[in-house]
């Protein structure tokens, strides 16, 4: 048994997850080795012409990963000039997000978006196509793109936050 740098007491080297708050973000989970990953959007409900957060099929999704997983949420916060609503809604997000992995009975952590991109994303530009370069050369078979062919970037990132919790947790430059 080994404790990790976030103080988490490693028994098994389980698989980690990554979740990228907002309606069009995601939640990957990656192996403890890194050669399986799977990621999905974050389940919505659209009510007229808002969207609504599905929260009981997340909390479902999360528990058929089983449990006591270690799942890093981005830590995010109110964006410059954005409106009240719209902050709202994210903020409301963020707290889902948290509840459900909480919820589904894995381990939280709280990551900066400065902390992940710094680690998985050194030497490049931090913004959301570097993401999804990224993503895209380290997670090859993943499905980063929707149905007319633009990227997602909320999967993109998602998968760098597990990518970053993975080596974290594990120890891995």
């Amino acid at each position: 048994m080994s404790i990790n740098k976030q103080g988490y007491t490693i028994t098994e080297r389980k698989p980690v997850g990554g979740l990228d708050v907002g309606f069009s973000g995601a939640i990957a989970l990656i192996s403890a080795d890194g050669d399986d990953y799977e990621v999905h959007d974050i389940p919505v409900i659209k009510n007229g012409a808002k969207k609504e957060y599905d929260m009981l099929a997340l909390h479902t999704l999360l528990k058929s990963w089983g449990s006591d997983l270690l799942v890093y949420v981005e830590k995010v916060g109110a964006m410059p000039k954005q409106g009240v609503t719209s902050t709202f809604r994210f903020g409301m997000g963020y707290g889902v997000a948290q509840m459900a992995v909480v919820g589904s009975g894995h381990r939280l952590a709280l990551v900066r978006p400065q902390t992940w991109k710094g680690s998985v994303m050194r030497d490049m530009a931090k913004d959301k196509g570097a993401s999804c370069a990224i993503a895209h050369q380290l997670f090859p078979r993943a499905e980063l793109s929707g149905p007319r062919g633009g990227m997602k970037d909320g999967r993109c990132e998602a998968l760098l936050i597990a990518e970053y919790a993975r080596r974290i947790t594990y120890g891995i430059a």
